[in-house]
Formats: C-alpha cells, structure tokens, sequence
C-alpha cells in the first residue's frame, strides 16, 4: 500500500496574486538586474543611453560601441567580441 494521498491541491484564484497596473512582473525584475549585472561586468566597454524614437517614445539601450566590439565570425555562428 502507499504512502501517498489521492487527492491533489485546488488551484489557489488569481485574483489575490493579480499585478497591480504599471507594475513589472518579478521575472523581469530578475532578468532586469541581470541585465545590470553584465553591464556592470563589461565596464566601459558598454554604455547606457536615452533614446527618443521617431513616434516620439522614449527609453534606454545597453550601447555596444563599434570601436570597442567586432564581429567574429566562428563556423555557424557570429559573436560579439571586445576589440
């Protein structure tokens, strides 16, 4: 005879657990600081800037200088590389 239960857990409602309006989901935030983390890691071999697209939005970019990076290409693949 076993041990285990034949009854499984109800689902909890979403309704408790639901984002407030204009917040970010706690997976982004992680990705977010990852993010941070390896900006931080590449030092000055990154920058972040503001942008201001054409439809008038604005936001941030994690810039790659083309004088800092190449492209090697290796077999399939192209990476990014510090010069």
């Amino acid at each position: 005879m076993s041990d285990t239960s034949d009854t499984t857990a109800k689902a909890k409602s979403p309704k408790g657990s639901q984002p407030i309006p204009n917040s970010v989901p706690n997976s982004t935030n992680a990705e977010m600081r990852l993010i941070h983390a390896l900006a931080g890691k590449l030092g000055k071999l990154v920058e972040w800037k503001k942008i201001t697209l054409r439809d008038g939005r604005t936001g941030w970019v994690l810039f790659f200088d083309a004088a800092k990076w190449e492209v090697a290409t290796n077999g399939a693949t192209n990476e990014l590389t510090p010069r």
